[in-house]
């Protein structure tokens, strides 16, 4: 019915940037609540009573919309990752680019003629995410452990598809990350991933691949804090196919890429700083490329494309094992 009213377009998602005293963000479900008016919609009894504990933020869950005291438990399709623009809302507008607003976080929703097969793309599904609810791999079950155990319903995930239809798909769970800390989950069935896919073969200009080679990438994390000074980041992929490093402000904005094309053969030697600067004491290295975060603390994602893990896995977690984040040491 909201895409009916919207000349067959999905919502738009805004959320607040530091500075912005507006009382809620725009999620899917503040769009959503007139059609349905009611709350208990969007909660689900299988997530957990978290409400003013995730992260230990104490508000995660408070938005000034959701009175229930209890987090939303369904998530939206904002695609793979949330940088992928590849599921119902573009990336995330960035400065200069169609939608931005310097008091808001922008993804833009897409129009039906954008998505390939209504039937076979989520739309929603079951979430431990906040406070932007999401279905993103590396969010889903961002703040719960990596066993089994945590995922919903015995590892059935309800999930809404574009169309109207809902059904149960099985889902798996694990860490990405070269410390074995940061929980992804996703569909157990490859099949399944690429329901994530507005246009599963089309290329998505932000990620430089298809929507479907997105659900064949292997992925690994480390987060950062510049709080005592410089981090440097280092890795030597040495793949023949597409890898990428993203670096992520707590707050989740991107603010850097470089891929294997970029790359064109070097090795990463990256001496991150945030923006007041680095102490004095911490010395670029020669050859290190200096990186402005726009936070103190953020995150960086590597992701390798893994197209037959099978057969490549020795070369393919060696690529991975390069990948080095340490509290900088100047020469």
């Amino acid at each position: 019915m909201y895409c009916g009213d919207y000349d067959d377009t999905t919502p738009t998602i805004n959320s607040r940037r530091g500075g912005n005293p507006a009382p809620v963000d725009i999620d899917y479900y503040v769009a959503l609540y007139p059609y349905v008016k009611n709350m208990n919609v969007f909660l689900s009894p299988g997530r957990r009573s978290e409400y003013s504990s995730i992260g230990g933020s104490g508000d995660d869950c408070v938005d000034g919309f959701n009175t229930t005291n209890q987090c939303i438990g369904y998530g939206w399709n904002w695609g793979i990752t949330s940088g992928a623009g590849s599921g119902l809302t573009y990336a995330r507008s960035a400065n200069g680019e169609p939608g931005y607003d310097p008091l808001w976080r922008t993804n833009v929703g897409k129009n039906f003629s954008q998505i390939e097969q209504t039937a076979s793309m989520f739309a929603a599904g079951n979430t431990g995410d906040s406070p932007r609810f999401t279905i993103c791999v590396n969010y889903v079950m961002q703040y719960y452990s990596n066993t089994k155990s945590s995922l919903f319903f015995n590892g059935k995930h309800n999930m809404a598809f574009l169309d109207g239809h809902a059904k149960s798909v099985a889902w798996t769970i694990g860490t990405m990350s070269i410390t074995g800390s940061d929980v992804i989950a996703l569909p157990a069935a490859k099949s399944d991933a690429y329901k994530y896919c507005d246009q599963p073969d089309s290329v998505d200009t932000r990620v430089g691949m298809t929507c479907r080679a997105y659900a064949d990438l292997l992925y690994s994390v480390c987060v950062f804090d510049l709080s005592e000074g410089a981090v440097r980041v280092r890795a030597a992929p040495q793949l023949p196919n597409y890898w990428s490093i993203a670096l992520y402000s707590a707050n989740s904005d991107n603010f850097f890429v470089r891929n294997d094309r970029q790359a064109a053969g070097k090795p990463v030697d990256l001496w991150l700083v945030p923006s007041s600067g680095a102490p004095a004491q911490d010395r670029v290295p020669a050859g290190a490329e200096v990186v402005v975060s726009p936070s103190k603390t953020g995150f960086l994602l590597m992701r390798v494309l893994a197209s037959d893990y099978q057969a490549d896995q020795m070369m393919l977690e060696a690529a991975r094992r390069t990948l080095r984040c340490e509290a900088a040491r100047g020469p």
